[in-house]
């Protein structure tokens, strides 16, 4: 008898069922034997990839941690040369910083540079003496060593000779910041003892270990993963994973200390497992259209030459210990080929689900909604086509100077909008220094920026600011969906232009910024959450913040609550999804404690009493619907800004407009969409009259609320006035109030714009 069979119970005779019984034995032990082969493979692969990053990361970490380096010699030559962006090209080194403690420029640099403030050096490219653009320094012992260059738009490069390596250096930062460059070369590895090796091999595989842990228990449990990963195939299941990993490690460097990089890399892998097992659960085979195909060839080309462009001397300043270029040129080509892997598999999702989604939206779309946006779209465009043909205001900012140079202004020119160096960052993939940006921002700016770039490359000659409109007008694309789904939300065919004519929404039209595609996630989000049974699925998890993180008070409210175990279960749940998401997207750094320290001490309004917040506040009410009193202001680099002051009294309009919000959630709190909205409201009246977030700019928080009041405020009429004749005239009252305030101040700032920021090109 067969030794892997089971024999039948005894007594049982010989017959055609006991026949049946064996082999049906014999067929479940040889399907649990590779059952078990494969758990074992699998694990064999999920082991090597660990074991793999685990030892990158100890290694990267050890060498800054362990490492300790001999007196370097370092030689800074200006290169009078600038990147793209850059209005200028001057060199400015702060000082050295060795293990943490700082040394000034001055008091370890030789050479004719100018002195700069706190014991800086500076080059210039005039009012130089002759043979001065190098200057040299002898860097002391040390395991932790740092260059601290000083950037901001008027740097530019240099070469870096440390001992005999050769290589350069952009100081070039959009939003002022330090430049901070490791010195890696001449190192010994007395330091990196064995057990140090094992001790941080140790720690990360621990971090691994627990991360996937936990994300079986959250998210795998009923989830074939070994399966998955087998019927994927082992090879694309590595090149999956890996190319994954090596894109969060590129994302993060742009803002984070080594071994963060190396968390966040580490951290990002059940991600990628995660998206692997639901590649799976669609294995189906799909007829790809030609839309789907041209915009993943579109978006994947974008990504790498976006990454690329603005990681790879990042990277290759890492990689100073590499003596050799070409293994470190070969090396880098290898990451970047994986990037580019994992660029055409994100393209390739976008592409699918951004056609499904507009397929949906167009079978969808009704008589009233596709006059809005004929109307609406035509009026938009025709503005934008008049407004960029006369000024760069709303866009890169160019301006003419007395000589008749051209000079740039980065930031604050409309509100404190950050149009300009914005505008950069949808290219750049690289947000500013107070960077509390969703990652899906930068899935969304790099649809946006690619798709404006494809389409406007044949007049990009002929129309100077062809680019940039047309990046604008998808933003107000964006603007024109939320308010058709604020219409399906409340079912009312004048909530859409009632929302459109609101001051903010014009002007954030006539631009690029983070909110417009914050403002549609959050609706969509809700529109989501109320159209299936108030129940949220991942997608629209990951879109209840919108793009900012301030936004993120829909995420605890749009969990349903049936239990409190349960609710606390889904809550966390999402907060891990949210964190994974940061890490694989490089973002984490928004979270750092540092990060949050310096973003309240930058914005917070600690230093305003409680009733300067309450009479920002009720003016915020009123920003909402109608322009605020706008005059010329002058910024801090002496060019005009248009923009208002903070609020010196109480704007009795904005408390009555907020009672009334009371007044609509008390008479129809049992609606969901009235809780949501009324906790919207709560939420800017905690953000702006209790916080005090951004006190000086707080309209620009406007577009993020005002639909929220628009829900009660509506609620509240159909429920007093219940005749639907009166409740279309009150409608178009307020909609020709708005209109004969907001299109007056649209057109003061139009012409403000066209005065000061005429040129448009740099």
């Amino acid at each position: 008898m067969d030794a892997d069979v089971i024999s039948p119970p005894e007594g049982l005779k010989e017959t055609e069922n006991t026949s049946t019984f064996r082999r049906s034995n014999k067929t479940g032990t040889i399907f649990l034997k590779c059952e078990a082969n494969r758990m074992k493979r699998s694990f064999t692969l999920f082991a090597i990839v660990i074991i793999i990053f685990s030892t990158i990361s100890a290694i990267a970490v050890g060498k800054d941690l362990f490492i300790q380096h001999k007196e370097t010699s370092v030689t800074i030559t200006a290169l009078n040369q600038s990147d793209f962006f850059a209005q200028g090209t001057e060199i400015k080194i702060k000082g050295v910083e060795v293990d943490g403690k700082q040394y000034r420029a001055k008091d370890i640099f030789s050479g004719e540079w100018l002195s700069a403030d706190n014991g800086g050096f500076v080059w210039r490219a005039w009012g130089m003496p002759e043979n001065s653009k190098s200057i040299t320094a002898q860097i002391p012992q040390g395991k932790e060593r740092k260059l601290l260059f000083e950037g901001n738009m008027w740097s530019g490069k240099a070469e870096l000779k440390i001992d005999n390596h050769v290589s350069q250096v952009d100081t070039y930062c959009h939003s002022g910041a330090t430049v901070v460059l490791p010195i890696a070369l001449n190192g010994t590895v007395n330091g990196l003892e064995f057990e140090n090796f094992i001790l941080l091999f140790a720690v990360f595989l621990i971090i691994q270990a627990f991360v996937l842990l936990l994300s079986y228990f959250m998210f795998f449990r009923g989830i074939d993963i070994t399966g998955s990963v087998l019927r994927t195939g082992k090879a694309k299941s590595i090149i999956l994973i890996c190319s994954g990993m090596c894109t969060s490690m590129v994302l993060a460097r742009y803002s984070m200390e080594t071994w963060f990089v190396c968390v966040s890399m580490i951290l990002s892998f059940p991600v990628y497992l995660y998206y692997l097992s639901c590649v799976e659960k669609k294995r189906k085979v799909e007829r790809i259209s030609w839309w789907v195909k041209g915009f993943t060839v579109l978006f994947s080309v974008f990504i790498e030459i976006f990454i690329v462009q603005n990681r790879f001397s990042l990277l290759y300043n890492d990689l100073q210990f590499i003596q050799l270029s070409f293994i470190r040129y070969t090396f880098l080509a290898g990451v970047f080929i994986l990037v580019f892997f994992t660029a055409c598999v994100f393209s390739y999702e976008v592409s699918k689900y951004l056609e499904s989604l507009f397929k949906r939206f167009i079978s969808t779309v009704d008589k009233s909604e596709k006059i809005y946006l004929l109307c609406f779209g035509v009026f938009i465009f025709v503005i934008l086509i008049i407004t960029y043909s006369h000024t760069s205001g709303f866009s890169q900012g160019y301006y003419f100077k007395a000589d008749g140079t051209v000079g740039r202004q980065y930031a604050d020119i409309v509100f404190g909008f950050d149009h300009s160096w914005i505008l950069d960052s949808y290219k750049q993939l690289s947000e500013s220094f107070y960077n509390i940006r969703h990652p899906l921002f930068r899935g969304y700016s790099v649809f946006a920026a690619s798709s404006a770039y494809f389409f406007t490359l044949p007049i990009k000659s002929i129309f100077l600011q062809a680019y940039p409109m047309f990046l604008a007008f998808i933003n107000a694309c964006a603007l024109m969906a939320s308010a058709i789904v604020l219409k399906r939300l409340t079912g009312e065919k004048w909530m859409m232009p009632l929302l459109s004519c609101t001051y903010f929404f014009l002007v954030l039209c006539l631009g690029s910024e983070q909110y417009q595609i914050s403002l549609f996630f959050i609706m969509a989000a809700i529109y989501g959450y109320l159209s299936s049974n108030q129940s949220v699925s991942s997608v629209e998890g990951i879109m209840m913040s919108g793009c900012t993180l301030t936004s993120g008070f829909l995420v605890p409210f749009l969990i349903p609550f049936r239990r409190i175990s349960q609710y606390l279960y889904d809550l966390f749940r999402y907060c891990i999804v949210f964190l994974g998401i940061l890490f694989a997207s490089g973002t984490a750094y928004s979270i750092m404690p540092s990060q949050l320290m310096e973003l309240w001490q930058t914005f917070g309004g600690q230093k305003y009493l409680l009733i300067d917040k309450l009479k920002v506040f009720s003016h915020f009410v009123c920003w909402l619907f109608v322009a605020p009193q706008a005059t010329v202001v002058m910024s801090s680099t002496g060019n005009p800004t248009f923009s208002a002051n903070i609020p010196t009294t109480l704007n009795w309009i904005g408390i009555f407009i907020t009672l009334l919000c009371g007044v609509s959630f008390i008479v129809n709190r049992k609606q969901k969409l009235i809780q949501i909205s009324f906790a919207a409201v709560a939420f800017s009246f905690v953000l702006c009259g209790i916080i005090g977030w951004a006190m000086t700019e707080a309209w620009l928080y406007a577009i993020l609320f005002s639909w929220a009041y628009l829900i009660l405020i509506c609620a509240l009429i159909k429920r007093v006035v219940p005749v639907r004749k009166y409740q279309n005239a009150i409608a178009v009252l307020i909609l020709f109030f708005m209109l004969s305030v907001n299109l007056v101040e649209l057109y003061r700032l139009i012409l403000f714009c066209v005065k000061n920021y005429s040129a448009l090109a740099g």
